[in-house]
């Protein structure tokens, strides 16, 4: 698992890259960047968003009360209730509620809105840019994956702990595996 300390440290170094891309908000989508930067790991099957404000405060809305979070503030929405029939759409409505309570405290002016396109459900994307309608769309998923390349010390103990795993993995095959006959 990613480190508290070590999720911190890369969503410094993601703020510092929104001043420096003037990017006013961001709205963070794909559930592994929601991870790599809060910490808060979850399926993807519910939406799980991160926001990041102009004051570069953090709100995190999740279905699920993280374990982990380095997030400021931790806003929650139902995804399933024995009172209501689940469904997708209404999850998402949900979700899409909760995002409008954190958009809703933002005041002043955006200029430059951060989105991860490929990751926001058209949903958000009309909520945010019904919102923020001048707001020129920024991209963010060139920003998360160059803040990838780097990585940190919790990053490179799961990597050295998924090689252990393999290689006990293949040492157990060599020892089964034969050919055929």
């Amino acid at each position: 698992m990613l480190t508290p300390d070590g999720c911190k440290a890369r969503l410094n170094r993601f703020k510092a890259a929104l001043d420096a891309q003037r990017v006013d908000v961001a709205v963070l989508s794909n559930p592994r960047t929601v991870y790599y930067l809060s910490g808060h790991l979850r399926e993807e099957e519910f939406p799980q968003l991160l926001l990041v404000g102009p004051d570069r405060r953090t709100v995190l809305i999740t279905d699920s009360t993280p374990s982990l979070c380095t997030a400021d503030e931790v806003l929650t929405y139902e995804s399933y209730s024995i009172d209501w029939p689940v469904s997708f759409a209404a999850v998402w409505a949900k979700s899409a509620a909760a995002l409008d309570n954190a958009l809703g405290t933002i005041s002043g002016p955006v200029v430059y809105l951060g989105i991860e396109r490929e990751r926001l459900n058209c949903v958000f994307f009309e909520l945010i840019t019904r919102r923020w309608q001048a707001a020129e769309i920024r991209e963010m998923t060139p920003v998360v994956c160059e803040l990838r390349r780097r990585k940190d010390a919790d990053e490179i103990r799961l990597i050295q702990t998924c090689v252990k795993v393999i290689e006990a993995g293949y040492a157990a095959a060599r020892k089964v595996i034969r050919p055929r006959s």
